[in-house]
C-alpha cells in the first residue's frame, strides 16, 4: 500500500505527512481489513479499475484533463460525508468542510484496502497528471489532501481512544477474589497446623 502511494510523490513532505496518517489509521483497527467499501455513488471510474487490476498502476482510464479528474474526486470525497460535513455543490472548489467532529463517521470508517486508501489513490493520481501537465500542485488539490488528513486523523484518534469504563466492577470482583484466596489460605494452614500441633 504504502510503496504504491509513495511512488513518484516522495519529494512532497505534505503527502509524506499524509501517508503516515493513512498507516495510523490502518494501525488504530489493528491493520484488520473489514471487507467494507466506500460509497460507489459518484466514484470515478478509474478507481474500480485500479482494483481489478490489482491495484497496480493503470492508464488510459483517467479523463482527458486534470480538472475533469479533480472535479471526480472533489464530487465522490463529498457525497461520502456524514450529513454534518456535506458541502453545497457550489463549495467544493473552496474545500472547506468542517473541521469539528460533530456526529457519527458513517461511510468513512472504513479502513482496509477498500477504504480510504482509494481515497489516497486518486489524490496520487490527481497529483502525478497535475504536476506533469503544470509542474506544481493546485490549492484545491492540497485543501483536499488537508481535509482527508484531517478526517483520517479524526477517525485513528477515536478508535485509540479506550472504551468507557463501567462503574467499576472489576474491583470489586478482584476485591471478593482475593479475601477468597486469602480465607482459603488461612483455613488450609490451619488445618495444616492442628494435624502437625
Amino acid at each position: 500500500m504504502k510503496e504504491y502511494l509513495v511512488e513518484d510523490l516522495e519529494s512532497y513532505p505534505e503527502w509524506m505527512d499524509a501517508i503516515e496518517s493513512l498507516v495510523s489509521l490502518e494501525a488504530s483497527f489493528k491493520f484488520n481489513d473489514f471487507k467494507k467499501i466506500l460509497p460507489t455513488t459518484k466514484r470515478p471510474v478509474a478507481v474500480p479499475v485500479w482494483v481489478k487490476n490489482a491495484r497496480k498502476e493503470i492508464g488510459g482510464v483517467f479523463p482527458d484533463t486534470v480538472e475533469t479528474f479533480r472535479n471526480e474526486v472533489l464530487v465522490w470525497w463529498n457525497t461520502m460525508q456524514p450529513d454534518w460535513r456535506i458541502l453545497d455543490k457550489d463549495d467544493l472548489d473552496t474545500g472547506e468542510w468542517v473541521k469539528e467532529v460533530k456526529g457519527q463517521w458513517g461511510k468513512l470508517r472504513c479502513p482496509g484496502i477498500n477504504g480510504l486508501y482509494s481515497v489516497m489513490a486518486c489524490l496520487r493520481w490527481w497529483a502525478v497528471s497535475e504536476i506533469g501537465q503544470e509542474g506544481r500542485l493546485s490549492e484545491q488539490w492540497t485543501r483536499l489532501l488537508q481535509d482527508v488528513v484531517w478526517v483520517m486523523d479524526a477517525i485513528a484518534g477515536e478508535e485509540e481512544q479506550p472504551p468507557p469504563r463501567s462503574l467499576d466492577p472489576l474491583p470489586r470482583c478482584f476485591e471478593y477474589f482475593v479475601v477468597t484466596c486469602i480465607d482459603f489460605v488461612c483455613n488450609f494452614k490451619c488445618s495444616i497446623i492442628s494435624v502437625l500441633g
